[in-house]
């Protein structure tokens, strides 16, 4: 954790993401190009709404933003930067009004190939926990969906799509109820740290032609190698999710360890138009 004076990360070519922590009205007022904004008080409920870990984060917003910055240092995840500078007295000309930026990213995986599925399609998101991936996309201009069975997910999802202006249709579901996916109006489907294998059948299906499956989760080496998750029920078998869906254009797949502790196979493909 150290001081960042503003003027120095205002000049910096690679500059830190910037997490504003006043409240959201005086955020709207101007704030730094490119900030998040998550306030103070929420700053413990919204940690999902944070980067990855190992990114730099950059806390602003008055006199609390020292305290801020030593509430995320201590969860030892980020390398924390802050400046305590009113914000009364940042450089009117560097301030920018609209909503907050997004401080978080979606799964490398989609975030390496959401461009393969048809821009501003339909798209579904099964098992969208918090929703970061669903509405990383929405705010590309597809028209998404999720489900999960967790209200507290979706309410979590739900809240994270109004905070961007982005649109969201998510919804409490249990995947395994009959029926539930669609058949063929699909043009991506995401899957993320899901797997309930009597749903693989009814993922197909629900693609429509030219529709794009990016599909990631665990492998029995999580099992071996990091703590959670270790049921084999959720644990893909070596080759599994490359077998379930060979019958469609295999554009890119991997089985390893794509982050330290995170072993995963990794599936984009789609269907033949």
């Amino acid at each position: 954790m150290k001081y960042l004076p503003l003027e120095a990360w205002l000049a910096g070519t690679h500059r830190p993401i910037c997490l504003d922590i006043r409240p959201p009205a005086e955020f709207a007022v101007g704030h730094l190009p490119a900030a998040g904004n998550v306030p103070l008080a929420e700053l413990a409920a919204r940690v999902h709404e944070l980067p990855r870990k190992g990114d730099v984060l950059y806390v602003v917003g008055g006199p609390a933003a020292r305290e801020a910055a030593a509430l995320l240092a201590a969860r030892g995840r980020w390398s924390v930067a802050w400046s305590d500078e009113d914000p009364a007295a940042w450089p009117a000309a560097s301030l920018v009004a609209g909503p907050p930026a997004p401080l978080w990213r979606p799964s490398p995986w989609l975030e390496e190939h959401w461009r393969l599925i048809p821009a501003g399609g339909r798209v579904l998101d099964l098992g969208m926990g918090s929703g970061r991936n669903a509405v990383w996309l929405a705010l590309r201009g597809f028209r998404v969906a999720g489900m999960d069975i967790l209200p507290d997910a979706v309410a979590f999802a739900r809240r994270l799509a109004e905070r961007h202006g982005a649109a969201l249709d998510a919804q409490v579901a249990d995947l395994r109820a009959p029926g539930l996916l669609p058949l063929g109006t699909c043009d991506g489907l995401l899957v993320f740290d899901f797997l309930e294998r009597e749903l693989l059948p009814a993922m197909d299906r629900a693609l429509a032609p030219g529709g794009v499956l990016l599909f990631e989760t665990f492998t029995e080496k999580q099992a071996r190698h990091a703590a959670r998750p270790r049921n084999p029920r959720w644990l893909l078998r070596p080759g599994e999710l490359y077998e379930a869906f060979a019958h469609l254009d295999i554009v890119a797949y991997r089985e390893e360890e794509a982050e330290p502790g995170r072993w995963v196979a990794s599936l984009a493909a789609r269907r033949p138009a």
